[in-house]
């Protein structure tokens, strides 16, 4: 599952696990318990692409380990945009995108940017106008899921029956 940070991946994910009666699992978790430290700290302490390099690890192990596609799992915002990513996920199950409106994400990391070191210093305008550009800058990958599911206007019900409804 992508999308854009804040458009509910860890949260519908959740959801759409216990559906289906998978194991949930969130990448952005995975590198944390590899690394012992928070997203904010790699980004503080490493920079970027030093994170992107253990996001492509952290996925590649996950895949090595996981041979059925019986799980769900969340990637980070930007993790089917970097190497070769997107091509090993579609390998290996279905993509979907929650294709959620900036304002609305934005409103979500507003209130609560703890974690998200891209957004730590932005007002609630300053993370809208970042997540524009991301979307932008993302939308040749995100384009790429088998499903697109946009939320908006829906209840976390109707998303999760979106989901299940891939054929």
């Amino acid at each position: 599952m992508c999308g854009l940070p804040g458009s509910g991946k860890s949260f519908l994910g959740l959801m759409l696990a216990d559906v289906l009666g998978f194991p949930f699992y969130d990448l952005d978790y995975l590198i944390v318990a590899n690394e012992e430290k928070s997203i904010d700290e790699i980004f503080k302490t490493h920079g970027e692409n030093y994170f992107r390099e253990k996001e492509k690890e952290a996925l590649n192990h996950f895949f090595d380990f996981h041979e059925t596609n019986d799980y769900v799992l969340a990637l980070g915002g930007g993790t089917p945009c970097f190497f070769d990513n997107l091509l090993r996920i579609k390998e290996r199950g279905i993509l979907i995108w929650l294709d959620t409106d900036e304002k609305k994400c934005a409103e979500r990391i507003a209130q609560r940017t703890l974690g998200r070191p891209m957004f730590s210093k932005l007002n609630a305008d300053e993370i809208e106008k970042k997540l524009k550009f991301l979307k932008t800058e993302r939308l040749k990958f995100y384009s790429k899921a088998d499903q697109i599911v946009n939320s908006e206007k829906k209840s976390l019900i109707d998303t999760v029956k979106e989901m299940l409804n891939y054929s």
